[in-house]
């Protein structure tokens, strides 16, 4: 009887349980990209090399483009002394950054798109295979890396996951969950910066809750990938198809925000898919609309993984990270 239990268990945790990994057995590559950040060079350097050590080996991948300050030098000096690290830098020039940018507006996130795909480009064609786990970091932040929550993540997960991003309360414009339909994407910043601060509080309320909280985008300044779960995956700073599904998925005008509003909002709810729809298929612009033509990088990225059969996404409440200071790449 006593054998049979034990059977019985071990097969539960099996069929139950999350894959236990142990960090000091498993290499890391670790990410991230800056502009202007100098000032952050040596908080960030210590923090990179905080989450290498974790690791049995860990590789460190940072692409830098048109500082006006010290910060190509400082990472340049870094990386003749210390052989882990691939520091890739580019001065773009002004043809450049017009071509990434349309003729109306703000495109940064398409900007920072680019320099991510740099970093992944590179990964790709360069890095060893068993380095199994990506780290996406911020490194214009000043908040420290709680080492010991990675590792609970790893060793003690609560769920089966292909990506966890840090729980950061400023960052709700990478956030992508069926609860919050208020997209800034389509009632614009000035309307989403007035209902920001119930946002965050409903966020912080449900993840506190929650502890993990599965979700379809995520960032929060950290984010930590199973690296066979974004193979294929880019970032793009663009509305496209894959997000104007979603949208339709989560039923956003269905929510009483909307319907409280005026008849903008009616309207839109007839023409907004179609618009974007024009937008993803033929980049056209239009600098009298209302709706915003751009998106967050991390949403593409993070659709593109689910659509590839990786939708184990979290934000871990216990991985935090608040600085408010960000100057990435743009």
């Amino acid at each position: 009887m006593h054998f049979k239990f034990l059977i019985l268990y071990f097969f539960l945790i099996a069929k139950l349980g999350a894959e236990s990994i142990h960090p000091e057995h498993e290499k890391a590559i670790i990410c991230g990209i800056i502009k202007n950040g100098g000032h952050c060079f040596e908080f960030s350097k210590q923090e990179i090399l905080k989450i290498g050590k974790l690791f049995k080996d860990f590789k460190i991948v940072i692409y830098e483009n048109n500082s006006t300050d010290n910060t190509k030098e400082l990472y340049q000096r870094w990386a003749s002394t210390e052989p882990r690290l691939i520091f890739l830098n580019e001065n773009w020039s002004d043809n450049f950054q017009n071509h990434y940018t349309p003729r109306f507006g703000d495109f940064r996130t398409e900007l920072i798109a680019y320099a991510r795909n740099q970093v992944m480009k590179f990964i790709e064609a360069h890095v060893e295979e068993d380095y199994r786990f990506v780290f996406m970091m911020d490194l214009d932040e000043f908040e420290p890396i709680d080492t010991d929550q990675i590792v609970k993540c790893f060793k003690h997960p609560i769920q089966e996951w292909d990506a966890l991003f840090s729980f950061g309360i400023y960052d709700i414009f990478a956030l992508v969950h069926p609860e919050f339909k208020e997209r800034p994407e389509i009632i614009g910043w000035e309307d989403f910066d007035k209902i920001a601060h119930n946002i965050k509080k409903k966020f912080s309320n449900m993840i506190e809750n929650e502890k993990w909280l599965k979700v379809d985008s995520g960032y929060g300044g950290l984010a930590i990938y199973k690296r066979d779960s974004i193979k294929g995956c880019f970032y793009s700073g663009k509305i496209n198809h894959s997000f104007i599904d979603l949208l339709q998925k989560y039923q956003i005008f269905e929510s009483d925000y909307y319907k409280s509003k005026s008849n903008r909002y009616i309207a839109s709810r007839r023409y907004l898919m179609d618009y974007f729809s024009k937008i993803a298929k033929h980049n056209l612009y239009n600098s009298n609309t209302k709706f915003n033509y751009y998106s967050c990088e991390h949403i593409n990225f993070h659709l593109k993984m689910k659509e590839n059969g990786f939708d184990n996404l979290f934000i871990v409440f216990d991985l935090k990270r608040h600085s408010k200071d960000h100057n990435n790449c743009d």
